[in-house]
């Protein structure tokens, strides 16, 4: 068993602050932790399933019994070109701590807020039947308590409670603290984050180690996320960490390296966007850029306000400013080329988007579906073929994609491809009415009606 230090009395030997969440994953893996008890406290759960079993595998079995097997496994296929570790980002990184036996128990603790009344805690039952959806036998048990709600997650038991009802501990755990929870008091229409108009910290950091001092817990490592630039904490409680880290003695204190390519901005703005609130965005955002005039992502971030209002030319000027200082800016980029297309300007949309030092990764699905429309538009109908068909091979797929997929085929008179893409596209829920409504379907039509009647 590791050695316990007592929260709120012996320094902590290993303290690690980070920006990005899912940075506690790969410490946890660094040290090699392994049938731990894991004590998460945040407003957000950070697990969703994560493509993993790669169909290819299907041709190393030697045995009828082992497809079976194999076919009956609750896995989730990975049709893409991407690793696990690459699809690992702050709202999964618990998924592979499971899978890989790192933790044994797993104590998911919410601010007393969001845990106070019995729809609260349905509220929290909700999201734990959304992860049973898809795979039934990798979610059991799940069920509502005085203490809160137990299931077993991917074989590990569960527990979503308050901070009052966390159980005492025989052992060390492994603590991990999101500095968000100081922030949300409750559940609110800006969920998955903060509230801009209502920032305030129910908690300070002191009460949270005064009362997980009183739970008798100990620990040898504890993990803290700041998590502001992702709009989960407000920019004006970034310190919420460090002083987190500091009530915990004077063990190695060790910040990681912060990996995203987004640096520290004024998120306020962002968060109203979300909750639809535009006036408030613009307004907020207009301030944030007197104060910091070259930030880009405060550029970019109001040229989607303009957008909003349908002032397409005005957005581009935003769009543009943004990449001048920073031309890896993604969202802008593909927003840029939005812009573009609004006012007809194909050939300058494709040469955004073309430019060879952008490699777009967030927006991939966003830009290969744009500039397979735009390739449409100006008849360029092999590269647009391309852009579906890398589409389909990287594992995205909707009716959208098939249906013009299926079009374009038709076009290039390819009619049994074209037939097989239009019985997808039913199948991904196109409909008849949206069939006729965008009038795609017109040469060929006799042959894929033939084809599919046959």
């Amino acid at each position: 068993m590791p050695t316990g230090y007592r929260v709120g009395i012996d320094p902590i030997p290993q303290v690690v602050l980070m920006e990005n969440h899912d940075q506690a994953y790969h410490i946890w893996k660094e040290f090699n932790f392994q049938n731990r008890i894991l004590v998460h406290i945040d407003p957000h759960l950070d697990f969703k399933w994560i493509v993993e079993q790669k169909p290819e595998s299907i041709l190393n079995v030697a045995t009828r019994q082992q497809v079976d097997h194999l076919l009956r496994c609750q896995t989730v296929w990975n049709f893409t070109s991407q690793s696990v570790m690459e699809k690992i980002h702050i709202g999964n990184f618990l998924y592979p701590a499971f899978k890989e036996k790192r933790v044994r128990e797993f104590y998911w603790v919410l601010p007393d807020g969001m845990m106070a009344t019995s729809k609260d805690k349905k509220r929290v039952f909700r999201w734990f039947a959304r992860l049973r959806d898809g795979f039934p036998q990798r979610v059991l048990n799940l069920s509502i308590h005085k203490e809160g709600v137990f299931c077993r997650l991917d074989g590990v038991p569960t527990w979503a409670c308050s901070l009052s009802n966390l159980p005492r501990f025989s052992e060390p755990v492994l603590l991990d603290i999101d500095t968000d929870f100081f922030v949300f008091r409750e559940w609110n229409s800006a969920y998955p984050f903060f509230n801009p108009d209502d920032i305030r910290v129910w908690m300070q950091p002191a009460e949270l180690v005064r009362r997980l001092k009183e739970k008798g817990i100990t620990t040898d490592c504890v993990t803290i996320a700041y998590s502001v630039e992702g709009g989960y904490t407000p920019p004006a409680c970034h310190d919420l960490g460090n002083t987190l880290a500091s009530l915990f003695g004077g063990g190695t204190r060790r910040e990681m390296e912060n990996k995203s390519s987004h640096p520290a901005f004024n998120n306020h703005g962002r968060v109203y966007q979300w909750i639809g609130e535009w006036k408030k965005s613009r307004q907020v955002l207009e301030d944030s850029l007197k104060k910091d005039p070259d930030n880009p992502h405060t550029l970019c971030d109001l040229g989607h306000c303009f957008a909003k209002d349908k002032l397409w030319k005005k957005a581009a000027s935003y769009y543009q400013e943004a990449l001048i200082r920073m031309p890896t800016l993604e969202a802008a980029l593909y927003h840029l080329a939005l812009m573009q297309v609004r006012q007809g300007c194909y050939k300058e949309a494709i040469a955004s988007m073309e430019k060879e030092d952008q490699k777009p990764t967030d927006f991939k699905v966003d830009m290969e579906l744009l500039k397979a429309k735009l390739y449409r538009k100006t008849g360029q109908w092999e590269r647009a073929v391309r852009c579906y068909e890398n589409l389909l091979r990287e594992g995205y797929s909707d009716w959208e994609i098939q249906f013009y997929l299926g079009c374009l085929y038709a076009r290039q008179r390819r009619f049994y491809k074209m037939g097989r893409r239009f019985r997808d596209a039913f199948r991904e829920g196109l409909g008849l009415l949206q069939v006729v409504t965008l009038k795609r379907v017109q040469r060929g039509w006799e042959d894929w009606r033939d084809h599919v009647f046959s």
